[in-house]
């Protein structure tokens, strides 16, 4: 810090003269910086341009002679820095979690990497807060890690186009799980891709999730493609009973094309669940 306020960290009170709860101050002749050296444990010096000393008010303090909780008096410009530094050390604390992890020394890329951990956990931030407003119960919120997976498997299937914010539509990837089910980002429903961990057994098929939303209806390369298979596959439109071996390559979807036009509907209809 003294390197920061030069020549005026000298006319500041030592820390031996001043005793816990008192403060010294120093204003720039502008009056437009304050620097304040503050007495706690050990001594906390403030350079602030909106506030200074007044007006002072109290904290409670562990006293270690007394073994209890006092007042100490505190100039108003460690009071705003308490008050603003609980929402940064919680943003850090977030990106702290799942950092991105980077193996280069450059500041360019350590720095670019660290806006989007930032994008990211603040992303997440207004979706919880989005929940909150539609009365959405906390432990159907998804949760950090859940929702950076399903936010990076969502891109890697996105290759342009218009998305819209569908942030609590059904079948988002931002929704929150309905059920205890649904809600571990774990699980091939909520992610909506395949698991592979366990492989299906021989008398039952593997049934795939439906894509997410975002996915389904962002019309960029839906095409599709003809599957030499044994046997047909039932139609995934909710709509549509018909077999068929036609899927779409993007969604991995087995859409039946020449009737009710299911291929079209599928990739444009939003109000549909999965099936």
């Amino acid at each position: 810090m003294s390197n920061r306020i030069g020549p005026v960290a000298k006319k500041l009170k030592n820390d031996k003269t001043l005793e816990r709860g008192q403060w010294d101050e120093k204003v720039g002749d502008d009056e437009n910086v304050c620097v304040v050296k503050w007495i706690d444990t050990k001594a906390v010096t403030m350079l602030s341009t909106c506030s200074g000393s007044a007006p002072a008010d109290t904290c409670k303090r562990w006293c270690i002679k007394e073994k209890r909780k006092i007042d100490v008096a505190r100039p108003e410009a460690v009071r705003n820095y308490n008050t603003s530094m609980g929402r940064i050390d919680l943003c850090d604390r977030l990106i702290a979690y799942y950092r991105s992890a980077t193996r280069t020394r450059k500041w360019t890329v350590r720095t670019f990497c660290h806006f989007l951990d930032l994008v990211v956990v603040n992303c997440w931030i207004m979706y919880t807060r989005c929940c909150t407003e539609e009365n959405v119960q906390r432990k159907d919120m998804l949760g950090l890690l859940q929702y950076r997976l399903n936010l990076v498997k969502a891109m890697m299937k996105y290759s342009g186009g218009k998305v819209e914010p569908n942030f609590l539509i059904p079948g988002s990837i931002f929704c929150p799980s309905t059920s205890p089910s649904t809600r571990s980002s774990l699980t091939a429903a909520s992610e909506g891709l395949q698991c592979t961990d366990d492989p299906p057994t021989k008398k039952h098929r593997l049934v795939v999730p439906q894509p997410q939303l975002e996915i389904r209806l962002n019309s960029v390369d839906h095409l599709p493609r003809f599957v030499d298979s044994k046997s047909a596959s039932k139609c995934r439109h909710p709509t549509c009973s018909s077999r068929s071996r036609t899927m779409c390559v993007k969604c991995n979807m087995y859409i039946y094309v020449l009737k009710n036009n299911c291929f079209e509907s599928y990739h444009t209809n939003k109000n549909f669940g999965p099936r």
